[in-house]
């Protein structure tokens, strides 16, 4: 979902770039401590995560950068993730948003976006 004309874009709607990171760093500490998703951060270098993550949600705030299904579907594709383990992770995400105060017709907005890209992150 894009910002409607007139309207400030989705970002900005959420409280801006500090509501952002404050949003990421709640959900690594989310999913690094989930038993059923952590196993999917143990590999990986989770600083260059968060900058993946803080470009993926600009875009989905209307950042200039789109990230392409090819794109999630790369960088996802080896580690296998069920719909289970998609939906809890989306729910962190949720999760820290609300932790965070974001309105929640603007979590409602951004989760429909995110859901977008659940086949390109699963593989299906």
């Amino acid at each position: 979902m894009h910002a409607t004309e007139g309207l400030p874009d989705l970002r900005t709607r959420m409280g801006g770039d500090a509501v952002l990171a404050s949003v990421v760093d709640d959900f690594y500490l989310r999913v690094t401590h989930d038993a059923l998703v952590a196993p999917l951060f143990s590999r990986i270098d989770l600083p260059a995560l968060r900058q993946h993550q803080r470009q993926f949600l600009n875009t989905v705030l209307d950042a200039p950068r789109e990230p392409t299904a090819a794109y999630l579907r790369e960088g996802h594709r080896d580690l296998h993730i069920t719909p289970r383990q998609f939906d809890t992770v989306v729910g962190h995400l949720r999760a820290a948003l609300q932790q965070a105060e974001v309105p929640a017709p603007l979590i409602a907005e951004l989760m429909l976006t995110v859901e977008q890209y659940a086949d390109d992150i699963i593989g299906r």
